[in-house]
């Protein structure tokens, strides 16, 4: 049996288990007042519990073992902070022992009184080889709603604690500057997986402040976003673009940048909307119709308002070129909705959530999940996969659960943590 004690705490924890008619192995009456709290840190598993054995009340800790010889195995008969220990829970009795004070250790048997079912569908699953341990019973358990969306929710903080991590360090970096991290954060999203590094390289080369001087000069913004890109470094032979480069000239020379190589972008394999010439006057687009993109961005309450926010029109030159001097293309070059989702998903709900949990302020946080709720579920193989075997994802909310509880409960075999492992484990059992 893999885990043995990692089951019994469950076990002990929440009382599965036939509790009629108690007795110690000792033969003495035994009444369950209060099962403890289970203890991450050293010492017993379970302490603050309350018993009856016979007429005497005990307050005091629980500790738990597969066998009772653990006891002496894990050197507790010599270890005082044991000698609180009011009973010692166990799986199967093989032999008494005692505290350090001498006193013979109560025990509570537990193996004729735990349903052999649960015991082997935890085995099963301990030693599943499936993509997840419950592959072959999810779909029994799927479809039950009592508890789902509870159990969901609190994956879906954890997701976001986890993503919002990156986001805490660049803050510590920039002295807690929102805005600053914000705009960097925002920027290295704008280059999504493949050109993720240089636009962050770029936002650093690039600061807010210098940035925020121009702002209300969209042609302004062209100029330092391709100019320090890189890609301005060359003789064009189109107005538009001879007129961007002496204005980079000019300010490259007044704020003493420095750009980047234009052989850092990556163009191989890429639909030109996606170009990163596009995202780049793109992103300028974004910065010109803000009047600063995080205290715009902590003012959106819905979808619609963060899709129209992240969706500005390029300027005149840009509807029709994915590169400069390229041939003209009828497409407008607006993100697409799709891209602009995954800012939303992955730079504006956690910042939300992140800025709220700092602040103290939970209508914040409830906001930036309620945005996650709006937002439809993402497509991927981890999500495919859930919904073949039941488990559907309604919204982006959804998805983001869906994809820490693989990442951090099924790929660990934490099937006793997770509502759906629970359903499995425990026959007829109400979350």
């Amino acid at each position: 049996m893999n885990h043995p004690e990692e089951l019994l705490y469950f076990i002990w924890q929440f009382q599965y288990f036939d509790r009629t008619a108690l007795y110690t192995t000792s033969g003495e009456k035994l009444e369950i007042m209060k099962p403890g709290m289970l203890n991450t840190d050293a010492g017993p598993d379970f302490f603050n519990a309350r018993i009856r054995m016979g007429s005497q009340e005990w307050a005091g800790n629980i500790e738990i073992h597969w066998k009772s010889s653990e006891w002496e195995l894990h050197k507790h008969q010599h270890d005082a902070a044991y000698n609180n220990v009011i009973l010692h829970v166990v799986y199967e009795h093989d032999r008494d022992t005692n505290k350090v004070n001498g006193d013979i250790l109560p025990v509570l048997e537990l193996k004729s009184r735990v349903n052999s079912v649960m015991l082997n569908r935890y085995n099963a699953m301990m030693k599943a080889r499936t993509w997840i341990p419950c592959q072959n019973q999810l779909k029994d358990v799927a479809d039950k709603q009592e508890g789902t969306g509870i159990f969901l929710q609190k994956l879906l903080v954890e997701r976001l604690e986890e993503k919002t991590q990156v986001i805490r360090e660049l803050l510590q970096q920039n002295g807690w500057n929102w805005e600053e991290a914000f705009y960097r954060f925002m920027a290295r999203s704008f280059g999504f997986k493949v050109n993720s590094d240089p636009f962050y390289q770029l936002s650093a080369l690039t600061p807010l402040h210098v940035i925020a001087k121009h702002k209300n000069n969209l042609q302004q913004l062209e100029a330092l976003m391709l100019g320090q890109a890189g890609f301005l470094d060359k003789a064009y032979h189109e107005e538009y673009m001879q007129t961007l480069q002496r204005e980079y000239a000019f300010l490259k020379n007044k704020y003493k940048l420095v750009s980047l190589p234009v052989h850092v972008w990556k163009f191989g394999r890429m639909r030109p909307a996606n170009f990163p010439t596009v995202r780049l006057v793109q992103l300028a687009a974004l910065i010109h119709q803000s009047s600063s993109l995080f205290s715009r961005m902590i003012e959106i309450k819905r979808e619609d308002e963060a899709l129209q926010w992240l969706l500005p029109e390029v300027s005149n030159y840009w509807k029709t070129r994915f590169v400069p001097d390229g041939e003209e293309a009828a497409r407008g070059n607006r993100m697409g909705k799709d891209s602009a989702r995954l800012l939303i998903l992955n730079v504006v709900a956690p910042f939300m959530f992140l800025y709220g949990k700092e602040r103290g302020m939970e209508s914040m946080t409830e906001r930036a999940i309620e945005l996650l709720n709006q937002l439809p579920a993402e497509k991927n193989k981890t999500i495919e996969n859930f919904e073949r075997l039941g488990v559907q994802a309604k919204s982006a909310a959804d998805s983001q659960a869906l994809l820490i509880l693989k990442k951090r409960y099924c790929d660990h075999k934490r099937c006793l943590h997770c509502i759906f492992g629970k359903r499995i484990l425990i026959p007829n059992s109400h979350e």
